[in-house]
């Protein structure tokens, strides 16, 4: 079977789904772009095994790129099936009209999505092209709920665990409390307890929130992995007189790994994730995690009280509180359980699930 997976950028997670994937199926991955203005560019991966890559030319305009070549490629090729990864970027825009004039079938994945006021417009040409697809990605039933308020019909959605850790990057066994201090003797973390924040250094993120949190943990570090500190921030410390927080910058994957290990817990206060995935790289280290309900990776993962603790976004002293609380008391117990969890939820999941949903919808033909 001839399968064609169009999406953004060469994102490692995403690459290495799609190298597994290419081994059931004959492969070709158009990406838009090679660089993403908010990612460093030795984030993303240039190699590529397993399927036959195309990067589309045309007219940049910041991140997005307006060409033809997504057509023309289906044009050349017999596709048995054809995945959108993304319906809002202009190039997919204009594919996705071209698969309604000429009746081509094809799926759109979701990364996730939330339901939220938007204008009558917005909402009406978002209507338009998430209503046209044939078949539907979800990472879960809250996302499902988005496409279907955009149109998609419920018996076309299709779930599939989203995740950007490999089985073998999941701890096998809890680390003990002595081994999360050599970490954090490693990191030179002077504090007993330590808690990690990783992503943009941006207000979407709930940094601020954060930041008002550690006033309240005068013996617990906060670190936040991702980016630098922003003058807004600095501002905000200085105000607040805050003493125990950390701005570590840019860490590739595997300092990361030393970060998440030398944690005693995770947090994402974000206002909005559409998923999160840093809350699967936190759960494959074991570690409890404490986000939002804005978070659809909390959402999904985070099934008990064991494992971590879901919030109201925007409440600094619930944040505090919950942090103080895990502290205390996550024992091995939790770590194992949560480990347990983040094994449901990984790359080599993701891509037989679209191997398994690709088979059902158009037949094995010559799958591999």
């Amino acid at each position: 079977m001839k399968v064609i997976y169009i999406t953004t950028a060469p994102a490692p997670y995403k690459v290495e789904m799609l190298e597994i994937l290419g081994t059931y199926c004959d492969l070709d991955v158009v990406f838009e772009k090679n660089s993403e203005s908010y990612r460093e560019d030795s984030w993303l991966r240039t190699d590529f095994k397993n399927f036959k890559a195309h990067f589309l030319k045309g007219i940049r305009i910041k991140d997005s790129i307006i060409s033809w070549d997504i057509i023309s490629l289906i044009k050349k090729n017999r596709y048995d099936c054809i995945i959108v990864g993304v319906y809002s970027t202009p190039s997919e825009l204009l594919s996705q009209v071209y698969f309604w004039i000429h009746k081509i079938p094809y799926v759109l994945s979701s990364d996730g999505g939330f339901v939220k006021k938007e204008k009558r417009i917005a909402y009406l040409i978002k209507t338009f092209f998430i209503s046209k697809a044939t078949y539907y990605l979800s990472p879960n039933e809250s996302s499902s709920t988005y496409l279907m308020h955009y149109g998609a019909r419920k018996e076309n959605i299709y779930l599939y665990p989203f995740s950007s850790v490999k089985e073998s990057e999941i701890l096998s066994s809890p680390d003990s409390f002595e081994v999360r201090k050599a970490f954090k003797e490693k990191n030179r973390m002077s504090e007993k307890y330590s808690v990690l924040f990783v992503g943009q250094i941006i207000p979407r993120k709930g940094i601020d929130i954060l930041i008002k949190s550690a006033k309240r943990l005068s013996d617990i570090g906060v670190y936040l992995v991702g980016g630098s500190i922003t003058e807004e921030y600095k501002r905000l410390i200085e105000q607040f007189d805050i003493t125990n927080i950390h701005f570590i910058g840019f860490k590739d994957k595997n300092n990361l790994a030393d970060y998440y290990r030398a944690s005693d817990v995770f947090v994402l206060p974000t206002r909005e994730d559409v998923w999160g995935l840093v809350v699967n790289e936190a759960m494959s280290f074991g570690l409890p995690v404490i986000t939002t309900s804005k978070c659809n990776a909390g959402i999904e993962m985070i099934k008990n009280e064991n494992v971590g603790t879901i919030l109201k976004n925007n409440n600094e002293k619930e944040l505090a509180d919950s942090i103080l609380s895990w502290v205390n008391k996550r024992n091995k117990d939790n770590d194992e359980e949560v480990l347990s969890i983040a094994k449901m939820y990984t790359i080599e999941k993701c891509a037989f699930a679209h191997y398994e949903i690709i088979k059902k919808l158009f037949g094995e033909g010559n799958l591999k």
